[in-house]
């Protein structure tokens, strides 16, 4: 999909292309994209066409990404805002010396050492170094959290763009959800949202469950994914586990509204270092709704509890039982208020003949409200 329009009314000739490999599903994209509208930029949003839909997995993979590496090369630009998942199909850009900014919004290359299973010392070595190539290419680099932002990118210039949610994202006071799916309204309600993979903790999910049975409590878990089978099968099993399927977009604010508590579980990895409120998305938007977060496998921060993963089951029972009583969570910003002015700085900076006329422009890290 290539995305081109004046809804906005461009005033600024330059051209600036958001790249992503999946636009439709990557909120991020999106928002730099519609950022750089509203600031009026000629700004036009580009996701790969993957023609490639049948064949085993892998291979589909393969041929898709290659197929969206020719594309890439064949975008045309003066400045390319690209994401750094999947990279690879960004070769071409740092071959090729165009002017791009690399928005590493996630350590993609520790990602690979827990997917790849048995070849992923490759894999990672690999990730790694297209991860470090692309990077050094690059006119900029963004981060989603200021500790992604402290790892080592040599001497470019790296700015903090948090994942904060949008202004228009706000939560119904409602919970007429729960009466729909038949869950009395005295529940302490658990949401799980994410991809169901390793990477997002959703093999841990059965084992909270079984922590709750036979409490006045339920965890529901709305996504899909590479585990869905694992989820299923313990929702079969298991009374307290509802999976809820994939939810659109424009529904995630009701679910949101009608639980009680955000879960993100992970594992404790090399990578936790770089997660925080700023760069998990549906931590910000939990917040923004006013939901307490549980969370294990990511940094400490006074928005959200963090417990070891280890210990999260018995946790969650605790926080069920009554025995532990969770704040609501400070004011989160807003995506409008903190990360658009910023990208409208960076953007300004690399039009302007380079960010080194006037200094690295950083943002500050966000301060607890």
């Amino acid at each position: 999909m290539i995305s081109r329009g004046d809804a906005y009314g461009s005033k600024r000739t330059a051209a600036i292309a958001v790249l992503s490999y999946e636009a439709s599903k990557h909120p991020r994209a999106q928002k730099v994209y519609l950022s750089l509208r509203r600031r009026t930029y000629n700004a036009f949003l580009w996701e790969a066409r993957k023609p490639v839909r049948r064949g085993p997995r892998m291979l589909r993979a393969l041929l898709n990404y290659l197929f969206a590496l020719f594309e890439v090369g064949l975008v045309r630009a003066d400045i390319y805002w690209v994401e750094n998942v999947p990279d690879v199909i960004y070769l071409p850009l740092a071959m090729l010396g165009r002017k791009y900014v690399y928005d590493r919004r996630s350590p993609w290359a520790l990602h690979m050492s827990v997917e790849a299973g048995p070849v992923g010392n490759v894999a990672t070595w690999l990730a790694h170094l297209i991860e470090r190539y692309v990077a050094s290419r690059s006119a900029a680099v963004t981060v989603p959290s200021t500790p992604l932002g402290r790892d080592n990118y040599g001497p470019k210039d790296v700015f903090v763009v948090p994942n904060y949610p949008e202004e228009s994202f706000t939560c119904p006071h409602s919970a007429d959800l729960k009466r729909e799916l038949g869950t009395d309204s005295e529940t302490a309600v658990f949401l799980y949202m994410a991809r169901l993979s390793r990477i997002e903790g959703a093999h841990m999910v059965p084992r909270i469950a079984e922590a709750i049975r036979g409490l006045k409590a339920e965890i529901w878990v709305a996504g899909d994914g590479p585990l869905r089978g694992l989820i299923e099968g313990a929702a079969r099993s298991n009374p307290y586990l509802r999976w809820l399927g994939w939810v659109k977009r424009s529904e995630v604010p009701r679910y949101i509204a009608a639980s009680d508590y955000g879960l993100v579980p992970r594992e404790e990895s090399r990578a936790r270092v770089f997660y925080t409120h700023e760069g998990i998305q549906k931590i910000a938007e939990f917040l923004r709704c006013g939901k307490p977060v549980i969370a294990s496998g990511v940094m400490p921060t006074p928005y959200y509890i963090t417990v070891p993963s280890a210990e999260l089951p018995s946790f969650v029972a605790r926080v069920a039982r009554g025995e532990v009583h969770i704040r609501r969570p400070p004011r989160i910003p807003t995506w409008e208020e903190f990360s658009e002015p910023a990208i409208a700085n960076i953007v300004d900076g690399l039009m302007g003949g380079g960010l080194g006329a006037s200094g690295p422009l950083r943002t500050p890290p966000p301060r607890p409200l």
